[in-house]
């Protein structure tokens, strides 16, 4: 595991930070990430950013969308 990106992230002023664990924490924080005014990182824990938007896919394919 890497953590050179949240080194130099934190370096850049008035950065948030935020990863993550579960797809449930994801989907409640995102209204709020999008909404934010000001710099946001959102680092994804392994497949996280797969699982997620393949729970999309398959909720828009249910709903006929």
């Amino acid at each position: 595991m890497s953590f050179e990106d949240i080194g130099v992230m934190r370096s850049i002023p008035n950065m948030v930070i935020f990863e993550p664990v579960d797809i449930v924490q994801l989907e409640k924080a995102l209204p709020k990430i999008i909404d934010y005014d000001g710099p946001i990182y959102v680092r994804f824990l392994g497949n996280l950013l797969q699982l997620y938007l393949k729970r999309i896919i398959n909720s828009t394919y249910l709903r006929g969308i």
